[in-house]
């Protein structure tokens, strides 16, 4: 017997070998990454995850893990003539438990964001972390790739959000952490090694995550700003009197939203004046009390007598939340629409973000008189969204001819200011070979140690997150 009649006994129809059935399975979210794949391997449950890694184990195969296939830097596609398997986790798409009194819930690598958050509800419970591809977005994508989103400020990463997990090892033995325990110092913690390692380390299957109290009434404001140094003063003026009610805070920037408006006409903006820079704020509340709004307002107007805010609406119900949200959510649909852009999910310390911004985009400016840079994202974390675009009476294919020199630059300018070229988003093979750079060469040694423990030979997820 060879491999693929040995999988095709384990798995029957499961195992697919056809060409036209892989070849979703080989191409990135962004259409930027085609691999190839001798076979996708969809298994149903944690057994037969082992069972298909032993087998990979036995023949010396590839893998690939897979999930929800969202990354945005071609981390879960594997390279041509590989001669990898992808090992698809979408059909383990069970929520095993839900612990309203321990606030946990239990679900499998498949289940998607949105489904996770829907379980959660039924409980009245909350799971905090909200990206816009929440609808494919599965467990094992989110832990594997330690995902961020739009609530970081108030409830962290998926690192801080994660209290157990099962995962299997690329020979098929399995690590059994499934604790529900929020303290717990026995020794090394293999479960923020694993977390973040982008399916380089081992195949995570199950895991136990933090659930929250859900909120009884929420606020969201959109604000236009005198200038971009404001961002810091209102930012503060809301932190320092309502930290614990401020989930979320985003920055947008006036190119990006015209961007939306031309192509997402269906997305309702607010009528506010327009600035250069406008900012997204999300309180939550676990009580419904008249003093919330009324110290919302007291900031917001002490911020426009003093000239940082200019113009500024609140939401009034949970429907202008939600549409206040479809805003931030559309613009990267938009800006795929129009044409794409050189993309960068950057950090630098939020004490610089202006400073950076500033620099860096007259720099690239400078050296591209028709670039046009589009920036979103989380303030409130310090994460930006720091895409480059081009202006919109000129082709968008231009900015691509020119993809490795702007990365370059922004990611060395990154690094400059103390930041990080990746906040949320992952390395993935975009930026593999940067990492030479970008991390502390003693730091990096010690990550392709660590990678030969777990994986002597190579095989899991090959040539991802750490450079040749």
């Amino acid at each position: 017997m060879d491999f693929l009649t040995e999988l095709h006994a384990l798995l029957g129809r499961y195992a697919i070998t056809d060409e036209k059935e892989i070849a979703p399975y080989i191409i990135d979210d962004r259409r930027r990454y085609i691999g190839d794949a001798i076979a996708v391997a969809l298994p149903a449950n944690h057994d037969e995850v082992v069972a298909v890694l032993k087998l990979t184990e036995k023949y010396q195969i590839p893998v690939v893990p897979q999930s929800g296939n969202t990354s945005n830097v071609g981390g879960s596609v594997p390279d041509k003539n590989s001669g990898a398997l992808v090992l698809s986790l979408k059909r383990m798409r069970r929520v095993l438990s839900v612990d309203p009194v321990n606030d946990t819930i239990h679900a499998e690598a498949g289940v998607t964001l949105q489904e996770l958050q829907e379980a959660a509800k039924a409980h009245d419970r909350l799971f905090p972390l909200t990206l816009a591809s929440q609808g494919s977005a599965a467990v094992g994508g989110l832990l594997a790739n330690n995902a961020g989103g739009t609530q970081v400020l108030r409830y962290g990463m998926t690192r801080d959000l994660t209290l157990g997990y099962r995962a299997v090892l690329v020979d098929g033995r399995e690590i059994n952490e499934l604790n529900a325990l929020r303290k717990n110092n026995s020794g090394y913690d293999l479960r923020d090694l694993l977390i973040g390692s982008e399916g380089t380390l081992a195949v995570i299957t199950e895991a136990v995550l933090k659930l929250y109290p859900r909120p009884k009434d929420t606020r969201a404001l959109i604000l236009s700003l005198a200038d971009l140094k404001s961002v810091e003063t209102v930012f503060n003026a809301f932190n320092d009197q309502m930290h614990a009610e401020m989930t979320a805070f985003e920055l947008l920037s006036r190119p990006t939203l015209a961007k939306l408006a031309q192509q997402c006409p269906d997305v309702r903006q607010p009528e506010i004046e327009p600035t250069e820079w406008s900012v997204l704020i999300e309180f939550s509340f676990f009580d419904q009390n008249e003093a919330n709004d009324t110290l919302v307002e007291s900031i917001l107007e002490e911020l426009i007598e003093k000239g940082h805010v200019l113009d500024g609406v609140i939401s009034q119900s949970e429907n202008d939340v939600n549409d206040f949200w479809r805003i931030r959510e559309m613009i990267p649909p938009a800006h795929k629409k129009a044409g794409g852009n050189v993309k960068h999910d950057i950090a630098v310390p939020r004490s610089r973000l202006v400073e950076f911004i500033e620099t860096v985009c007259s720099e690239l400016q400078e050296r591209y008189e028709w670039l046009e840079p589009s920036v979103f994202g989380h303030f409130g974390d310090g994460n930006l969204h720091f895409n480059m675009g081009v202006k919109p009476e000129l082709d968008q294919k231009i900015v691509f001819a020119h993809e490795k020199d702007i990365h370059a630059w922004v990611h060395q300018r990154v690094l400059d200011f103390g930041g990080t070229i990746s906040a949320e988003h992952g390395i993935g093979q975009l930026k593999r070979e940067t990492m030479r750079i970008a991390k502390d060469p003693v730091a990096l040694e010690m990550m392709r140690a660590i990678k030969r423990v777990f994986d002597p030979n190579g095989r899991l997820n090959p040539n991802r997150l750490l450079p040749k």
